[in-house]
């Protein structure tokens, strides 16, 4: 079974002194104080939220939030980033989006963080008031295992705005309104800031987004174990670290696909079994390769990378025509497990 909130207080990568980090306007915002009483570690959505499946016929509660999101998320090095350029390009309206960072990054100072938000900033031609975007999101996201080791849960990742400074009555109102109803503070004009490497809780963030009227999409990326393992060593060089992450970021993965895809009790599965059940979703009853649909449900849909490289136009159309997007545009696809087949990591 996938651990619950409550379970994740003792997960072995996700240590109770990871619940606090640097706010906006004041020296340190201890979530703990909020928080306390559910876990220390995991930014929590206070309230309940009901998962409307006609959300889509209802406007955003917020007018700074987009009409629809394409969210592309998977564990770090499987594809993610090229997924995420895929629907960008595909789009062409630039509404591009790398993380929890706002559309074009403010930050002043001279820091190493500052700079490299900034150089990410200007890969993309970002809109930050379109109605559409798309976002960028690993498991886990931003930074490196050796300086954030154990990165904490986030359960809602807040619109553009309110992650910069605000100067727009109506975006202060908006973004105070938001902050209170997620996290019981409110921002008062200052960029809510985010720690530098979380795990985004797919589940609450979704929902979220749902409940206030946008249409979210996830695309979840999947890539075979032993390459995606190997290809994280940039981002962590610790082979328990990296392991540690993994392990919780498949737990937030197969937790989305249970709520979105597999709604039934009785479908539902481990963490275990998700390897299994992404091969299965391939093939037909008699074990043949199955290529007449993307697994998806709910605007939840799961990509095989090994697949996209295999099929190439054929498989980015299929997923065009899940996504609801009609573009031609088809990217050149390379293989880029061929370097870590031998790899010793």
């Amino acid at each position: 079974m996938s651990p619950t909130n409550a379970d994740r207080l003792d997960h072995p990568s996700l240590p109770k002194s990871h619940y606090f980090w640097k706010f906006a306007g004041a020296a340190v915002l201890s979530i703990a104080l909020l928080l306390m009483a559910k876990d220390n570690h995991h930014l929590r959505y206070r309230n309940e939220l009901v998962y409307a499946s006609s959300i889509h016929d209802i406007s955003p509660s917020y007018s700074i939030l987009p009409k629809k999101i394409y969210s592309v998320i998977g564990l770090e090095s499987s594809g993610t980033q090229f997924v995420s350029k895929i629907i960008e390009d595909a789009l062409k309206t630039g509404p591009y989006r790398e993380g929890s960072m706002p559309c074009k990054e403010t930050c002043t100072d001279d820091s190493y963080l500052c700079r490299n938000m900034k150089k990410i900033s200007k890969k993309h031609h970002c809109l930050e008031n379109s109605d559409v975007q798309v976002q960028h999101f690993s498991l886990p996201w931003g930074g490196t295992c050796h300086e954030n080791p154990n990165p904490p849960i986030v359960d809602v990742v807040l619109p553009q705005q309110c992650t910069r400074d605000q100067d727009d009555p109506i975006e202060i109102e908006q973004c105070n309104a938001m902050a209170t109803d997620i996290w019981g503070f409110q921002l008062n004009g200052k960029p809510m800031e985010y720690p530098i490497r979380y795990q985004l809780d797919i589940t609450s963030h979704k929902k979220w987004y749902d409940d206030h009227g946008v249409e979210q999409f996830f695309v979840i990326v999947v890539r075979d174990d032993t390459i995606s393992f190997a290809a994280r060593h940039s981002h962590c060089n610790s082979t328990e670290l990296r392991q540690q992450e993994e392990d919780v970021g498949t737990d937030l993965i197969v937790d989305a696909i249970n709520a979105f895809m597999l709604p039934n009790e009785g479908e539902k599965m481990t963490s275990k079994e998700f390897t299994h059940w992404v091969a299965k979703q391939y093939q037909d009853n008699h074990g043949r390769r199955m290529l007449s649909a993307l697994p998806s449900r709910d605007n939840v849909v799961v990509v095989s990378y090994e697949s996209l490289v295999k099929l190439g136009v054929t498989y980015v159309k299929m997923l065009f025509n899940v996504l609801g997007i009609e573009s031609d545009d088809i990217p050149d696809i390379h293989d880029s497990n061929k370097k870590y087949l031998n790899s010793t990591w």
